[in-house]
């Protein structure tokens, strides 16, 4: 008989334990709003129940489950940021090499100069990729840098 209660008993705390990992699955997905130190408590709580924070986002095989979402005010300041530009791969020499010879001909097809906007209108790229680009014309002496900061502009030399 003490075998049965042991048994028993073992699979009531599976069973607990499994749901536990189920409610704390649905109560990570109801809030659509964590932050990432609410993950950080979360993590400390979930350590208490064995389960990690990989098993709350991906299945057994793996498989995502869900995404957290970011906070509110995170996507009010990055909706605030204007971006025009479009993505553009310079992780390469060969890709960065293209990169500059858009940016040049962008330039060259703008007269009189242009601003950064102006450009990356043109040829696409992000705030940073375009000035490590123009930088690396301008060391070339290909196009020249006038003013600072939101009134810089570029011309072809």
């Amino acid at each position: 008989m003490s075998k049965s209660v042991d048994t028993l008993e073992k699979d009531f705390n599976k069973l607990v334990e499994a749901n536990k990992k189920i409610a704390l699955k649905q109560m990570v997905f109801s809030k659509k709003e964590m932050t990432l130190s609410d993950f950080a408590k979360l993590a400390e709580n979930a350590e208490l129940l064995n389960v990690s924070i990989g098993e709350i986002f991906f299945d057994q095989e793996n498989k995502k489950v869900a995404t957290p979402t970011t906070s509110s005010s995170t996507k009010r300041a990055k909706s605030s940021k204007k971006s025009t530009a479009t993505s553009v791969d310079t992780r390469t020499p060969v890709s960065r090499k293209a990169y500059d010879e858009a940016l040049y001909k962008a330039l060259k097809g703008l007269e009189g100069g242009a601003t950064s906007v102006e450009i990356r209108n043109v040829c696409g790229g992000s705030e940073l990729q375009f000035r490590k680009a123009a930088g690396r014309l301008v060391k070339r002496k290909l196009i020249k840098r006038e003013g600072k900061a939101r009134s810089t502009k570029y011309k072809v030399v």
